[in-house]
């Protein structure tokens, strides 16, 4: 991957997929993520967000008359005043910060606003996917928010496909929320040389020993909750066992392969029929 100087770093993936443990890590390579936490007791080591960075994605996501959990497509936006406001915040949050991380599972859907505005801030964007078993995710969001397996499965295929679409020609990274937890010194190893960024000990030691326990894997796969739409089910799990490899790779930007880009579209047009 590219080693500019002044690097700007997005999280992404759908909700309860890790998103919050992966922004976390970002400290140990020595990515500032700024001092944050917004702990919630569904969330109680917190979710490592910067306010304004949500605000400006869910003003986005309103515009098109959407919230976090619309099953639908997101449309290119060009809305004049957000822009003025993403660009303030990019500006003042990037100010003194040559490696800065933003972590929001909105931006996955959103990503396509976000990239313009980076170029024109000279930053480099680079990807780092969270990714976790869909039916874990329904069985987090079954707890959390009641909510349905079929409609959490189609949410993390649409944000797992704008993730990836619109994330295209950019480096990429896929870490697996399991792998972080499991082993987190292999994990760090592999993000630290793909990222080409030195692991800060004291950091890794707070993450491992502080930050991290098993119990923030509220949901293994052994406590799943499948979706039981057999079409969004194959779909979702067609697509998450051919992201499940590029979270192992030592192979930089494993993620632009051609045949995931096809499988990628292959799916979209699928899902697209499924909710018409």
């Amino acid at each position: 991957m590219q080693t500019p100087t002044k690097r700007l770093f997005f999280v992404l993936g759908m909700h309860r997929s890790g998103t919050s443990a992966l922004a976390r890590a970002l400290r140990v390579l020595g990515i500032d993520i700024g001092e944050h936490r917004l702990a919630r007791k569904d969330n109680p080591k917190g979710f490592f967000e910067n306010q304004e960075f949500v605000a400006i994605n869910e003003a986005l996501l309103a515009a098109q008359g959407m919230h976090w959990d619309s099953c639908r497509q997101t449309v290119p936006l060009c809305v004049s005043p957000l822009i003025e406001r993403a660009t303030q915040f990019l500006t003042t949050f990037c100010q003194n910060r040559p490696l800065a991380g933003l972590k929001d599972p909105r931006a996955s859907r959103l990503l396509a606003f976000w990239r313009p505005l980076c170029a024109n801030l000279d930053r480099s964007p680079t990807i780092l996917l969270a990714l976790r078993n869909p039916d874990n995710v329904c069985a987090s969001l079954a707890k959390r928010d009641a909510m349905d397996a079929e409609k959490a499965t189609t949410l993390w295929l649409l944000y797992t496909i704008d993730a990836l679409t619109q994330s295209q020609g950019l480096p990429r990274l896929c870490v697996a929320y399991d792998n972080l937890l499991e082993n987190p010194h292999k994990e760090f190893s592999r993000m630290s040389a793909l990222l080409s960024l030195p692991i800060n000990p004291k950091e890794y030691s707070l993450f491992a020993n502080d930050f991290l326990e098993r119990s923030l894997r509220h949901h293994t796969a052994t406590k799943t909750v499948a979706c039981t739409n057999p079409t969004i089910a194959h779909l979702a799990q067609r697509l998450y066992q051919r992201l499940l490899p590029t979270s192992q790779s030592m192979q930089a930007d494993a993620l632009d392969a051609q045949d995931l880009n096809a499988l990628v579209a292959t799916i979209d047009q699928r899902l697209a029929s499924v909710q018409s």
